[in-house]
């Protein structure tokens, strides 16, 4: 992963070691080179509270900084926590403001949001459905075999799985469990 000289802890949470934005956007092109990486996957954080009904980063802001990464954009994700309510009133009309040159994934955590309505949402915008793979979540192959999964022009799947179980086994995230 590239952490931009952030100090990653063992829950996710980030410092941003006094670096700017052009800085750290820098640094990522750097390490995915010499990594050889074609892509980044660009998480827009805790301070992006995009559809939530509180005060948002602007669209046109988030791209601007997104297009610092230039070539290597990959698909960006839009993650909503398990205890987000449905919105779809909402996610419609920003997937129909989302730049088409850039791909969106949507990840849902609650299974309320599950079902023809949001599917046909992200499929009429090309927005690919991120389905991720948790304890309380439905199994990826179930949600596939139940539903027409594909509604964008890739597939998206996070094998997550259990983190209480993982947690549970080790104190540290440095090997496989």
């Amino acid at each position: 992963a590239v952490t931009d000289g952030e100090d990653v802890g063992r829950r996710g949470r980030h410092r941003r070691g006094g670096m700017s934005f052009a800085d750290r956007m820098q640094r990522a092109r750097d390490r995915m080179a010499e990594l050889d990486l074609d892509v980044l996957l660009l998480s827009v954080g805790p301070d992006l509270p995009y559809l939530t009904g509180y005060e948002a980063m602007p669209l046109e802001r988030l791209m601007d900084h997104a297009s610092g990464l230039q070539e290597k954009l990959g698909p960006v994700l839009f993650q909503f926590p398990r205890t987000w309510p449905r919105h779809l009133e909402r996610l419609e009309p920003f997937l129909a403001a989302w730049p088409k040159d850039v791909p969106v994934a949507v990840e849902i955590r609650s299974k309320t949001w599950i079902g023809a309505k949001f599917l046909n949402c992200l499929r009429s915008h090309q927005a690919v459905w991120a389905i991720a793979d948790q304890a309380w979540m439905p199994s990826p192959l179930s949600l596939v075999q139940q539903y027409d999964a594909v509604t964008g022009p890739f597939g998206y799947v996070r094998l997550l799985g259990d983190r209480k179980a993982v947690d549970d086994l080790t104190d540290t995230l440095d090997h496989i469990v």
